[in-house]
């Protein structure tokens, strides 16, 4: 059988020039993922593909083809229609029911890729395939319900991978809020302020606090301390920790207690190493660049934790590396000085907007001397420890989140050949949905 009898290639959708609708564009695929990662508004001025949900995207264009950008729509309202780029191929089941899910595995199917790659044309470095060389590719399908269960069994994969990430986002929501209520807002200083001035106990001061960090009121206080008595003193202890006075700064008012330091006496900036996709063989180890992880290699520079910051390229972007890993010199990695979290410079660094120091204008490039210059916020060390714990328990669900997914992955794609080809029986899929359920 050929993939066009079970496919409609660039199925004619119904959208209306002028209209206003969803937006697809390349850089909002992933590479080997699923899930687009983003959807825009903008008017359809009649070019670009036409989609709706679960149709495949195909990018047919190099690199983004070799770099595997194919996803699955979804989140469309029902009969909606979005558009994206023109590098697309749309891939239709001509029967959902059973094929969609199955359609786009198989296009994650090796295989096919590279039958796909052996079918471009066009100059080096615009290559294309089209949606016809597509639609001749010929394949042993099994039979349709066969084929449902295939896609049955692979999208619980993703959809578990789905929410870890969906979980994780959470998790960083979270870190971040408690960054802005702590070091940005400063909820619960203030908080004390507001009951001191008018006229409250010592006491009362405490619990404003309490609550502030907390997010629960007098009530709820008063049910946790019964319930849970050593997480409750550990709030009240953390609430004490906090000033109740402001004190003046050229630069506004900050906490008492606290001051104002250079950058250069928080944290070293180090240079990354250059390491050419030549020279690198693949491994463990995720390599670094300011654009993220661009690959992997047998070997580290860096033993993690660490934070990357893109230095030439997409200066300023931030990652966070939990274990070994090379950075390439178009970044750098972080080390904290005397006894400054990694956790805080991770986020207090979020708020410098370091993509706007450029200083090339050539060559996008992030001086290292201009940041070490910044002056920011340094806390009282008992409070920073206190972050720290609160973010390690964070980046601890982060991480085994993470670690989750990779297995989820490697499960998934050794799983993904037999179960397109039928090898995995009706009952072994069966199975496999039940324990992953």
């Amino acid at each position: 059988m050929k993939l066009s009898d079970l496919v409609i290639f660039n199925p004619k959708r119904p959208l209306k020039k002028g209209e206003s609708a969803a937006f697809v564009e390349m850089a909002a695929l992933p590479e080997n993922g699923r899930d687009i990662n983003r959807v825009d508004e903008k008017i359809f001025t009649g070019g670009g593909s036409k989609f709706a949900n679960k149709d495949t995207l195909f990018a047919r264009i190099t690199p983004c083809l070799e770099n595997g950008k194919t996803s699955l729509v979804s989140g469309l309202s029902d009969g909606e229609v979005a558009f994206g780029s023109t590098e697309f191929i749309v891939l239709a089941a001509k029967e959902p029911e059973y094929d969609s899910d199955y359609i786009y595995y198989l296009s994650r199917l090796g295989e096919f890729r590279s039958f796909a790659r052996s079918r471009m044309e066009g100059t080096s470095g615009r290559q294309r395939v089209a949606w016809q060389s597509l639609a001749d590719y010929e394949y042993d399908f099994p039979d349709k319900r066969l084929r449902k269960f295939a896609g049955d069994v692979l999208k619980k994969f993703d959809d578990k991978i789905l929410l870890n990430h969906q979980i994780n986002q959470t998790f960083e929501q979270m870190a971040q809020a408690l960054f802005k209520s702590w070091f940005v807002d400063f909820e619960p200083v203030k908080a004390k302020m507001a009951v001191l001035e008018a006229g409250g106990s010592q006491a009362d001061v405490t619990l404003a606090a309490m609550t502030a960090i907390s997010g629960k009121d007098a009530d709820a206080l008063a049910f946790f301390e019964r319930k849970h008595p050593e997480h409750y003193a550990e709030l009240k202890a953390t609430a004490e920790l906090f000033p109740s006075v402001m004190q003046g700064h050229e630069l506004g008012e900050i906490p008492e207690g606290w001051q104002l330091n250079r950058l250069s006496n928080l944290a070293i900036l180090h240079y990354g190493k250059a390491l050419k996709k030549t020279e690198r063989i693949e491994g463990p180890y995720p390599v670094y660049g300011s654009g993220g992880i661009t690959g992997s290699h047998n070997n580290y520079l860096v033993e993690g934790p660490s934070i990357i910051v893109g230095r030439k390229g997409s200066i300023g972007t931030l990652y966070w590396e939990d274990g070994k890993f090379h950075p390439i010199d178009t970044v750098y990695f972080v080390e904290g000085k005397d006894e400054i979290p990694l956790t805080y410079l991770y986020y207090l660094m979020k708020t410098l907007n370091l993509s706007g120091m450029n200083t090339d204008a050539a060559v996008p490039g992030l001086n290292r001397d201009n940041v070490y210059r910044l002056e920011v916020l340094q806390p009282d060390k008992f409070i920073l420890s206190l972050f720290d714990k609160h973010m390690s328990a964070i980046r601890n669900n982060i991480q085994k989140n993470d670690f989750s997914t990779v297995i989820l992955s490697d499960l998934r794609d050794t799983l993904l050949p037999k179960l397109l080809s039928g090898e995995i029986t009706l009952p072994e899929a069966e199975q496999i949905i039940s324990e992953e359920a």
